[in-house]
């Protein structure tokens, strides 16, 4: 059969070549249209961990993904919004608000609308305190760890003080060497008889300046002493020193950690926005004009065949 011939059956039979993709496009939309609506909730989390906890805008939205789409968040979404993890996990989608921002935008689609109104707030916020979470427990094994070192640095020196019988630190030190530096001075101040001084005077100065040398070498062995009571005792009050600074250092970061996580329940570290129902025509066009097209194609390769089939049949009754 000619494209002729073939132009011209077709046109005989255009009503069934549109009708079937029309029907077809028909059943399409209408199933489209009878699907349950879509909804669609936007939350800006405004809040978020310290910059030199998260690192750059970037690390902070990668971390940020990671968290909002962890099984503890999504799970416990789920059951505060009574629907399936699946669901939050296929609807949810977080992303920055702006370049260079740690502002993110969390979003989520789903079929139910009071679903919409929960899932993107209540997920921002168990990610941010997710993230928190490790710092937290950070600061804390830190503390215990430095308080553990203080507890046992203060035994030590507790013990040592006790042997050497006396607490010697350097205020100590530096009061017994300026008592030994008086009494040199004082020696030899007294050492000096001034001029037409009697005998008896003069007497007098040498045994006052004798007591003072005897006065200042023993107070220099004492001195001799407490160094070497210091020098030993030094390392152990440095200890005990590092270790308070280290638990007052964590201290303050658990402070400030949980805080920081306390703050995140704040109504003002997230914007809700209001819950949108998306529209079906884009939907219901694009699959129907999809459904329309494909039975179009299909009728056509159908008729296309049936006429060469009556083709075949024609050349076989020839013969």
């Amino acid at each position: 059969m000619e494209i002729r011939e073939y132009l011209r059956q077709l046109g005989k039979r255009a009503w069934l070549l549109f009708l079937v993709p029309l029907v077809a496009a028909g059943a399409v939309g209408l199933w489209q249209i009878t699907k349950p609506a879509n909804f669609t909730a936007t939350a800006v989390v405004v809040a978020h961990p310290s910059a030199r906890e998260v690192g750059s805008p970037i690390q902070y939205s990668n971390s940020f993904n990671a968290a909002i789409t962890s099984d503890a968040v999504v799970n416990a979404v789920a059951r505060k919004a009574r629907i399936s993890a699946q669901d939050v996990s296929d609807g949810l989608v977080a992303a920055t608000s702006a370049v260079n921002s740690y502002s993110l935008k969390v979003t989520f689609q789903g079929t139910s609308k009071s679903a919409a109104a929960v899932v993107p707030a209540d997920a921002g916020r168990r990610a941010l305190h997710l993230l928190v979470a490790p710092i937290i427990a950070s600061s804390e094994n830190a503390l215990e760890g430095a308080k553990s070192d203080s507890a046992k640095a203060a035994a030590a020196l507790a013990v040592f003080d006790k042997a050497a019988g006396q607490v010697v630190t350097k205020d100590v030190y530096e009061a017994k060497a300026a008592e030994v530096r008086s009494l040199t001075a004082a020696a030899a101040n007294a050492a000096v008889v001034p001029p037409g001084s009697s005998a008896a005077a003069a007497a007098d100065h040498a045994n006052r300046a004798a007591a003072l040398r005897a006065a200042a070498a023993q107070s220099q062995q004492e001195l001799d002493k407490l160094a070497a009571t210091l020098s030993r005792r030094t390392p152990l009050s440095d200890a005990l020193n590092r270790a308070t600074t280290r638990a007052a250092a964590a201290s303050a970061s658990l402070t400030s950690a949980k805080a920081e996580d306390a703050s995140f329940d704040d109504p003002r570290a997230i914007v809700v926005g209001s819950v949108q129902a998306q529209s079906k025509r884009p939907t219901v066009v694009k699959y129907a004009g999809l459904a329309f097209v494909a039975a179009f194609v299909l009728m056509v390769g159908v008729f296309l065949l049936l006429g060469r089939q009556s083709d075949s049949d024609a050349a076989d009754t020839e013969q």
